[in-house]
């Protein structure tokens, strides 16, 4: 019976497109392994915020551009962008920052009738922070949030917010700060 309803379940869009800067990938390695990024090293906080206390750095940041092909009936190339940084406090706490761009396209406006009007320039930015927790024996626990701006057809502005847990087999002994296998 699960299994009917999981195989008869689809996706719903009300508005038609999601926003691609929240489901675009910003590391290069993830998407080229299918998106899976459980395993990512680096930009913690759009791919798995609790893996920082698997490595021995204090201190992580990255950046990344995504460009894609030019799209036909458009000037410009449209590309995303990625920001983030990670910090860790003390031995079992770690706070993220990051800000992601699209856009780069300039699109040519027309009224009902088909007559010329301004070009359009759609762009979305976010604002994202995120905490994690080392919870211990291989256990971590986090939030993350964003503040989205999008122009599109109008502005529009909303938030997101997450939380999550993961678990480590090999990690980082916060008490050591030298990576060990976990016992």
């Amino acid at each position: 019976m699960a299994c009917a309803a999981l195989l008869g379940a689809t996706q719903a869009n009300a508005q038609g497109q999601n926003l691609s800067i929240l489901t675009a990938n910003t590391d290069a390695r993830t998407a080229a392994m299918g998106n899976v990024s459980a395993a990512a090293e680096g930009m913690y906080l759009y791919n798995n915020p609790a893996a920082i206390f698997a490595t021995d750095k204090k201190f992580t940041a990255d950046a990344a551009a995504s460009l894609f092909e030019k799209a036909e009936g458009a000037d410009g190339t449209f590309g995303i962008y990625a920001l983030s940084a990670g910090y860790k406090l003390a031995k079992r706490h770690a706070v993220f920052a990051g800000f992601r761009y699209a856009g780069g396209l300039s699109l040519k406006g027309s009224d009902l009738l088909g007559n010329p009007t301004k070009d359009y320039k759609p762009y979305n930015w976010t604002l994202d922070l995120g905490y994690t927790y080392f919870l211990g024996k291989g256990f971590a626990a986090y939030a993350t949030g964003s503040l989205i701006y999008s122009h599109l057809s109008k502005n529009a502005t909303g938030a997101a917010f997450s939380v999550g847990g993961a678990y480590q087999k090999q990690r980082v002994d916060p008490r050591q700060q030298t990576y060990q296998p976990h016992a």
